[in-house]
């Protein structure tokens, strides 16, 4: 994730993961719940944990580096039949209009928001405000990477976060884990006097 033209252009300050919806399985067992296989069920999980007053899904579009997320997480459904879609994003060859499933995602993604599972405030909720979130039983899900419990879990030692699952994002009935392009990474001003070093 940080070459280019074979060349080392710079430093990750996240790792090559991927990102799936972790959830309190006290919560899911408390009302019945099971992992769900696709976007129906998906659905009905998040309706269910409305309906009892707790918000399905904690999302924090204050960060708007997250919303992509849910979308990258569908790319899998598009690389078994296209292997090369990542080196054909990269070099221009191909259009997200080209690849009808990721319209798909972005329209459930909607739905989820006017459905209201996301909460009524994931426009100004932050990152942060995630762990206590998911600490407190607020909220029963959120879509993170594979080591968020154990963050979590550092926080909040009294909360159950290590016996916490996870599933894939279900949109468009997917069911392939998805690595991410690796965050964020520094880079040097290509005019700058210390390239050398």
């Amino acid at each position: 994730s940080v070459t280019y033209d074979g060349k080392v252009i710079g430093l990750n300050r996240s790792d090559v993961n991927g990102w799936s919806v972790l959830y309190n399985p006290v919560i899911f067992d408390e009302y019945n719940l099971t992992e769900p296989k696709n976007f129906e069920e998906f659905k009905a999980v998040c309706q269910t944990l409305m309906d009892a007053g707790i918000r399905p899904v904690y999302h924090n579009s204050a960060d708007t580096w997250l919303d992509a997320l849910w979308l990258n997480a569908v790319v899998g459904i598009i690389a078994e039949e296209d292997p090369e879609i990542y080196d054909k994003f990269n070099r221009g060859e191909a259009k997200f209009a080209d690849y009808p499933v990721l319209e798909q995602a972005l329209n459930e993604l909607n739905e989820m928001v006017q459905l209201g599972y996301f909460g009524d405030t994931y426009l100004s909720d932050t990152w942060d405000g995630g762990y206590d979130a998911m600490a407190n039983g607020d909220a029963a899900m959120i879509l993170s990477y594979p080591a968020y419990e154990f963050e979590v879990l550092a926080m909040y030692p009294d909360s159950n976060a290590a016996d916490w699952k996870t599933f894939v994002v279900p949109f468009c009935d997917n069911n392939i884990f998805t690595t991410s392009a690796g965050g964020v990474f520094m880079a040097v001003n290509k005019d700058s006097k210390n390239l050398d070093a």
